[in-house]
């Protein structure tokens, strides 16, 4: 007869137990962490801006006051930024461009007001059709906070500000606070 060999058994180790997960202090801004007593996020919702990367578009302004900053591809090796207001105010931002379909995934995720100018036919009608639709700032169809200098070209002209924004947010009736489940930082 053939003899088989056994691997020798091994004692089964228990699986770790997660440790909780660490819960923000209520001063704490779910987005960076920072600690801020006035809590000024508590009584609105954060501004999703698109920020254009174009080479003829810099210097852009705001994006050093943003919370959040994700770039990302659109065409040609041109990027646009997504700048993330919530924690923080600033005056002026810009250049604000147009929608990409990218903002599907974070305008959702962070329960934000998406901020733009315009978009492609394609992405206006996903965005009329998607759940955020009403909670969105388009410089077409809202001017008011919306502003064009005389010292850029088109389509590299157009600048608001959070103030502005948060007030047309409200007027529109989409300025109520959320709860935006916190990132996770060290102390």
């Amino acid at each position: 007869p053939i003899e088989t060999t056994r691997p020798p058994a091994v004692a089964a180790s228990p699986t770790p137990k997660p440790s909780p997960t660490p819960m923000l202090e209520a001063d704490q801004c779910p987005l960076t962490g920072e600690k801020n007593a006035a809590r000024p996020w508590a009584n609105r919702r954060p501004l999703s801006v698109k920020l254009d990367n174009n080479p003829q578009a810099r210097p852009q302004s705001g994006t050093t006051s943003a919370d959040i900053v994700f770039e990302h591809e659109v065409e040609g090796g041109i990027t646009r930024f997504v700048a993330v207001f919530y924690c923080h105010e600033t005056d002026p931002i810009g250049p604000v461009r147009s929608a990409r379909l990218l903002d599907f995934e974070l305008v959702p995720m962070l329960q934000a007001i998406l901020v733009h100018v315009g978009a492609s036919s394609p992405i206006i009608e996903l965005v009329r059709a998607s759940s955020f639709g009403e909670r969105r700032i388009d410089q077409t169809i809202h001017k008011a906070p919306f502003a064009r200098i005389t010292e850029r070209e088109l389509p590299f002209n157009v600048y608001t500000s959070t103030d502005n924004l948060w007030l047309e947010a409200q007027r529109r009736g989409n300025q109520q606070a959320v709860k935006l489940e916190g990132w996770l930082f060290r102390a």
